[in-house]
């Protein structure tokens, strides 16, 4: 489980601890110390209780992920689960980036078929759906991961609609209709295109290296630092 703490010094970047898998933020919350446990595989479920809670240690934690980390949603179906994984293992590498993680949510591969199955229909009904529509709200860049299906398409509708940029990844065999195309700002050809594209714009976030003309970068049509 990892610390969040609040400090009198002020925000200073993340430290891993890597053998417990542990991160430590240290950030001042309106000049007191305060102390949050979290995780990055476990943000996801933290998001809907800092987004309906209005307290002064909530919001300070919203704005602390908002002010530290840079957080990508990847949307796809659960039938993608072992690329999600992967390709979220490449954007852990990245610093200053904070993964908006479904998967450890997602029922286990362990599990027989049939409970799988009983297990996201279930899902239609509990906290899932509203955590996704939570990191739809809180994300920097929402990458699809197609072909998947319509619940994912509604996400990647939700997040053009409150402005939250998408990038996306056609299936092999995927046909996307013309609201979804039109809803992604930004279509490359695979994952290693697309983690390209983000480590660029991190590079513009963490060292003060901006792209003197965005219209030149390929990441221009998702950056914020670009609108």
């Amino acid at each position: 489980m990892g610390r969040i703490y609040f400090d009198q010094a002020g925000p200073v970047k993340p430290q891993t601890e890597e053998k417990k898998g542990m991160s430590t933020y240290h950030i001042t919350v309106a000049g007191q110390r305060l102390s949050v446990r979290a995780t990055h595989h476990g943000l996801l479920d933290m998001l809907p209780g800092i987004m309906r809670d209005g307290g002064q240690g909530n919001a300070g934690v919203a704005r602390m992920i908002a002010a530290e980390a840079f957080k990508v949603y990847t949307v796809a179906s659960y039938r993608h689960l072992h690329a999600v994984r992967l390709i979220q293992a490449r954007m852990r590498r990245l610093q200053g980036l904070a993964v908006l993680d479904w998967t450890h949510e997602a029922p286990s591969l362990g599990a027989p078929l049939a409970e799988r199955r009983r297990m996201l229909l279930v899902g239609r009904n509990c906290i899932s759906a509203e955590q996704r529509e939570a990191a739809c709200a809180a994300a920097d860049l929402m990458l699809y991961l197609g072909d998947s299906g319509k619940d994912c398409a509604v996400q990647v509708g939700m997040a053009k609609a409150i402005g939250t940029p998408v990038m996306g990844i056609a299936g092999p065999l995927e046909e996307t209709g013309l609201m979804l195309h039109n809803a992604v700002a930004l279509w490359v050809a695979g994952p290693f295109e697309a983690i390209s594209r983000i480590r660029r714009m991190l590079r513009c976030r963490n060292q003060a290296d901006v792209e003197h003309d965005c219209g030149k970068c390929p990441a221009e049509r998702v950056c914020s630092l670009a609108q």
